[in-house]
């Protein structure tokens, strides 16, 4: 509705919605090895259909929003410290439950006429990159003679991240002037995103019984509350795509974010 992308299109999660009873009555298995036959045909399919999605909605977007990008910033964390990854699925399970979390805050607003939309000033928002990305928990080298990798593999990425913001905060202040609209159609949005999302208190039994992580420690290898929650709060600055967190970031609302 705010048109912050180029390209949006509802048939990707049509597409993928008549696989989801499927997965959930599946999540049994998921913790087996071998995967029960169920499962593996459950997953292979929705796996199959989700390519084709995500080519209908030319965007990853439907299949990789919020919990996507604080994957991605974990990565981030153990890649530039030069630590073994964690599971992909795991992060983005971890991510997922965030995710439905923070959508059951943000669905129980009823009126966003008071929210302090934030400007579309590029320099505040990359002073705001900056400051959380000198909070990354990062070992640091006491070894003169060798440098600190960790901060030189900082500072290409902070270019790289800058680069990619300023692209996002132009196509915000493009967007800027449709808020007011998106503001009166916030009832009719509520029950859109209320009918596409899933409430948390269904996903963490199925990701319990999928053998998921629900909190940070129970990924392998383990992830620290600290770095967890610096992905969090670093996640409206990775990637282009709009998710989740750009728009709590730009309502000034990153207070409704519910960590595990």
């Amino acid at each position: 509705r705010l048109g912050v992308m180029e390209r949006y299109d509802e048939s990707a999660f049509r597409l993928m919605e008549p696989f989801a009873a499927g997965i959930r009555a599946a999540a049994d298995g998921f913790a087996s090895y071998p995967l029960p036959q169920e499962a593996t045909a459950c997953t292979a399919a929705a796996l199959s259909m989700a390519g084709i999605s995500m080519s209908t909605a030319g965007e990853t977007t439907p299949l990789s929003g919020f919990e996507h990008v604080i994957s991605h910033g974990l990565d981030f964390l153990r890649l530039t410290a030069g630590r073994e990854l964690v599971f992909h699925g795991e992060q983005v399970a971890l991510g997922s439950l965030v995710s439905a979390r923070t959508f059951d805050r943000l669905l129980a607003i009823e009126n966003l006429k008071n929210v302090a939309w934030r400007d579309e000033d590029i320099r505040q928002s990359l002073q705001v990159l900056e400051e959380r990305m000198a909070k990354a928990p990062l070992p640091r080298s006491t070894d003169a003679a060798s440098g600190d990798p960790c901060r030189e593999r900082m500072a290409a990425a902070r270019v790289e991240f800058s680069a990619e913001y300023r692209k996002k905060t132009e196509r915000w202040a493009a967007a800027r002037p449709r808020i007011g609209s998106f503001v009166d159609a916030g009832g009719d949005i509520r029950l859109e995103l209320a009918r596409l999302t899933m409430r948390a208190e269904e996903m963490e039994p199925l990701l319990k019984k999928s053998g998921l992580p629900c909190r940070p420690g129970e990924t392998d290898p383990s992830t620290t509350e600290e770095e967890f929650r610096w992905a969090v709060a670093f996640s409206p600055f990775v990637r282009v795509r709009m998710n989740l967190s750009d728009l709590l970031f730009w309502m000034d609302r990153e207070d409704l974010v519910v960590l595990p």
